[in-house]
């Protein structure tokens, strides 16, 4: 059953992240030892340090999470971990390719000619091994204006690092293809501090991977939150929420309803969580290092 297996992957993702902050907090510790300005120690000391490494490793879980459960909904084949693009004149080749969860959950697009150059070594070997366990899958378009899309692919990148475009990779946090063919891709965040240095850049980068894929007929690209900072049906706080437009932007609960199956609400998804939460030990691993 679905939600079983949900359970027992958020479950594990929240053990290892507990673990993670806990191995962290000492060396941060450590760190403001010789800081004359911070005088915190004890229980303090260490939830001051559990804190941004806490907030930094669970948006890293939970897009783990909405992958699992995209691949889940939308099948191993529509959530691939990269899309590459190459070109032969006027005609476009755009090269899906998947592998198993526990390989790698990262989702890339990349422009080049040989598929093995996208993958890491240890990716490449099982591929040798088993081609198999990965779906590939090739298909072309003609009437495309490729030096464009080559431009909008390479502004992602420093100006002096624009000159060669073979090999290059855009990441993204999510990406997946419904069952229309239409895709939806999404820069996620938790939903915590979105006044970041950022923010200008995560704007462009969703409108970058729109018009990277408006060849597709129907895309949707957005910038996602996990959870609502100010509370669900409230409007979040965020200068990023101003940048983007209301098609660009979804918030919490709307998120995670667009990647849920249609059997289990976002209310049942938050019970699932809490309990894994709970079951992962989470408190008592940060607490304690056990």
């Amino acid at each position: 059953m679905f939600e079983d297996d949900l359970k027992v992957f958020i479950e594990n993702q929240l053990s290892n992240m507990a673990r993670n902050v806990s191995k962290n907090s000492d060396k941060n510790i450590e760190k403001r030892g010789n800081n004359p300005f911070v005088l915190f120690e004890g229980v303090e000391e260490k939830y001051m340090a559990v804190g941004r490494s806490l907030d930094s490793q669970l948006g890293t879980r939970l897009q783990k999470i909405a992958f699992y459960i995209a691949r889940y909904r939308f099948g191993f084949e529509k959530v691939p971990n990269v899309i590459m693009f190459s070109d032969n004149e006027d005609k476009l080749t755009m090269t899906l390719v998947s592998y198993p969860i526990e390989w790698g959950m990262t989702q890339k697009v990349c422009w080049g000619n040989d598929l093995m150059t996208t993958m890491s070594k240890t990716l490449q070997k099982k591929y040798e091994n088993s081609t198999d366990d990965f779906f590939v899958s090739e298909t072309s378009f003609t009437g495309i204006n490729v030096d464009e899309m080559k431009r909008i692919f390479l502004s992602a990148f420093e100006e002096a690092n624009r000159n060669e475009i073979e090999g290059k990779s855009i990441p993204y946090d999510l990406l997946f293809i419904d069952t229309n063919g239409g895709f939806h891709v999404y820069e996620i965040k938790a939903g915590g501090n979105l006044d970041t240095k950022n923010k200008i850049g995560n704007g462009n980068e969703v409108l970058r991977l729109e018009q990277l894929f408006s060849f597709i007929s129907n895309c949707n690209s957005k910038f996602a939150t996990c959870y609502n900072n100010r509370g669900e049906g409230n409007a979040p706080e965020g200068s990023i929420f101003s940048i983007l437009d209301d098609q660009h932007k979804v918030i919490g609960k709307e998120f995670w309803e667009e990647i849920l199956p249609e059997d289990l609400t976002y209310e049942r998804f938050i019970q699932l969580y809490a309990t894994s939460f709970r079951d992962a030990r989470v408190r008592e691993i940060i607490a304690t290092g056990q």
